[in-house]
C-alpha cells in the first residue's frame, strides 16, 4: 500500500472536517498539554489498521506531510500543526447530499471517493446516515474543495455504476438547520491557542452563559405565568394521540409524557388553569377508551415538571445547533468508514 494513502487517511484524521466531530481523537489529541498522539493509538483505527499494522510505514509517510502533521523527536508521536479553522457557511456551498447509492456496496466511502475521483475531496460522511444496527443507508455528505466542482458535479448527473440517483447541494438538503452564528466556531485545540485568543474566547463564554442564563430566566417565567396541568391516564396511549387531545383543550406549549406510561404533565399559555383543567378532567381522549383524569399541579409537581421542561429546552437547542453547543461534546456522526465510535473498546 502506497505511503500516499496512508498519510491521506491520517491527514484526514486530524483534518478540520473531521477531527472536531471524532470524540475520542479530540479527547486523546486535547488529553496531551501539546497536543501529541501515539501512533499506537492511531492503529487502532479500522482504516488505517487495513492499510498498514507497522508504525515505522506510518512515521515515513507523516514526514511527507507539507503542512498539518509532525512527528516527535523519537518518531513515536503525532500532532496537527495548525489551528483548526472556523467552519462557514462557504463549507456548506462546497458540499453535496447523494441518494440513491446501493446499499449493498461493501465499502461506501472508498466507492463514493471512486465515483468522484477526477474531483479533489475533502471528506465523506456517512454516519449520519446509517440505521441503528450501523447499516448503510444510501446516503452521504461530500464535502469538495472547490464551489466550481460542486456546480459540474451538478450539471452532468451522472449515475452510481449505472445507478441513477440524487445528488444536490448540501444547503437544499431537507430540514439542514443552518442556523446563523454570532460567534466563532468554539471547535479548537488548546495546544496551539495564543494567550489573545484564549481570551477572545473566554469572553465570548461568557457571553454565550449569559445568554443561556436569560433563556433560561425567561422560560422559566412563561412557565410559572402559565396553565400546569399534571394528568392521569386509565390505560398508556400513544403520545401522539394524547398531544392532540391537550392541544384541543387549549393553546398547549408543551407535554412531559413517555409512551406506554400512565402519567405526566403538560403546560399551556393561559392564565386560568381551573379551566384547562375542566376541560380535560375525566375526559376520553378522541377514538379511544384511554380516559384522562386531571389537576391543577400542586407546587411539588410543578418544580418537577419545570425541571423537566428547562432541560428539554436545553436540548433542543443543542439538537439544532445553537449557540450553546460545545463541539468538543458532540457525538462522532462523521467519523470516517468503519471506525467505531468508542475506539478505546472497539479495536479490532
Amino acid at each position: 500500500m502506497t505511503e500516499a494513502k496512508i498519510l491521506k487517511q491520517i491527514e484526514y484524521y486530524f483534518s478540520d472536517a473531521n477531527l472536531p466531530k471524532d470524540k475520542f481523537l479530540w479527547e486523546t489529541v486535547n488529553s496531551d498539554p501539546q497536543g501529541w498522539v501515539d501512533i499506537e493509538v492511531l492503529l487502532r483505527f479500522n482504516r488505517l489498521k487495513s492499510l498498514t499494522t507497522d508504525p515505522e510505514v506510518i512515521k515515513n509517510a507523516v514526514k511527507k506531510s507539507v503542512e498539518l502533521l509532525e512527528l516527535n523527536e523519537n518518531g513515536t508521536q503525532i500532532r496537527r500543526k495548525t489551528q483548526i479553522k472556523p467552519k462557514s457557511d462557504e463549507t456548506i456551498e462546497r458540499s453535496i447530499y447523494i441518494q440513491g447509492i446501493p446499499t449493498s456496496v461493501s465499502k461506501p466511502v472508498e466507492a463514493i471517493e471512486e465515483y468522484l475521483t477526477k474531483y479533489e475531496i475533502e471528506a465523506v460522511h456517512i454516519n449520519a446516515f446509517r440505521n441503528k444496527n450501523r447499516t448503510f443507508k444510501g446516503e452521504a455528505f461530500v464535502e469538495l474543495k472547490t464551489k466550481e466542482d460542486v456546480e459540474t458535479i451538478l450539471s452532468k448527473k451522472l449515475p452510481f455504476n449505472e445507478v441513477e440517483i440524487n445528488i444536490m447541494k448540501k444547503s437544499e438538503f431537507p430540514g439542514l438547520k443552518q442556523k446563523k452564528r454570532l460567534t466563532r466556531q468554539l471547535s479548537y485545540l488548546p495546544s496551539l491557542v495564543s494567550e489573545e485568543e484564549k481570551e477572545e474566547w473566554k469572553a465570548i463564554e461568557k457571553k454565550n452563559k449569559e445568554e443561556e442564563e436569560e433563556i433560561i430566566k425567561n422560560d422559566t417565567k412563561k412557565f410559572n405565568e402559565s396553565a400546569v396541568i399534571s394528568f392521569k391516564l386509565s390505560t398508556a396511549t400513544a403520545f401522539s394521540a394524547l398531544k392532540t387531545f391537550l392541544a384541543s383543550k387549549g393553546n398547549l406549549t408543551w407535554v412531559n409524557y413517555v409512551n406506554n406510561s400512565t402519567t405526566g404533565g403538560a403546560f399551556f399559555d393561559e392564565t386560568d388553569a381551573a379551566a384547562i383543567n375542566e376541560k380535560i378532567n375525566n375526559q376520553k381522549i378522541t377514538d379511544t377508551e384511554v380516559e384522562v383524569t386531571s389537576q391543577v399541579s400542586t407546587d411539588e409537581e410543578k418544580e418537577a415538571l419545570l425541571k423537566a421542561y428547562l432541560e428539554f429546552r436545553q436540548k433542543m437547542r443543542r439538537r439544532s445547533g445553537g449557540k450553546f453547543k460545545r463541539n468538543n461534546k458532540r457525538k462522532a456522526e462523521d467519523a470516517p468508514e468503519g471506525e467505531p465510535e468508542t475506539k478505546q473498546e472497539k479495536t479490532e
